[in-house]
């Protein structure tokens, strides 16, 4: 599906959070925790990870993201 091609396409420091968070539905501070980052660098990448997806989707023509 699209959404897993965006998702290949992001560096893995973000790819990875972005599985824990929307696969395994783990909290930002379950996240922290398991990958040993501050809560803040968690939200912080995150956040871009987001953004590069919404970028990536209107590249393809997605549009309302």
């Amino acid at each position: 599906a699209e959404i897993e091609m965006v998702i290949k396409c992001l560096p893995t420091i973000y790819r990875e959070l972005i599985f824990l968070r929307h696969t395994q539905d783990l909290s930002y501070d379950e996240i922290a925790e398991v990958t040993g980052l501050p809560l803040g660098t968690v939200k912080n990448r995150l956040f871009r990870a987001r953004e590069m997806m919404r970028e990536m989707f209107v590249e393809r023509g997605f549009k309302g993201m």
